[in-house]
């Protein structure tokens, strides 16, 4: 069994032990490094959220997604709109957030 905030070496997140500002995701092995705060918490309920607060080691998160929209989607998360390209689809970003539980994506 696995300890919640366990980490990668066995060693075990402790109470009081600060937790990285930061949290990488690994998406399609492109590493996207986020800040926990603000850029994650204003969005609480998401998976990238839910995955980084559940995520105490310095390991990269895996998360299945497309790793050419996913800039996209960080865009939104840190500045609550999105700018897309004429290349690229606009329905395939909307899609790619539904998936990560990005819902108020698509009312902006």
């Amino acid at each position: 069994a696995v300890e919640q905030g366990a980490r990668a070496g066995g060693e075990v997140l402790g109470e009081g032990e600060p937790r990285a500002d930061t949290v990488k995701f690994n998406v399609g092995g492109r590493i996207f490094e986020v800040l926990r705060e603000p850029t994650l918490s204003l969005h609480p309920g998401t998976l990238l959220s839910t995955l980084a607060e559940e995520h105490s080691g310095d390991d990269p998160i895996f998360v299945e997604a497309n790793p050419e929209l996913f800039p996209y989607i960080l865009q939104y998360l840190r500045s609550r709109s999105i700018h897309i390209p004429i290349t690229v689809s606009k329905g395939a970003v909307l899609a790619e957030a539904a998936r990560l539980g990005l819902t108020s994506i698509a009312d902006g």
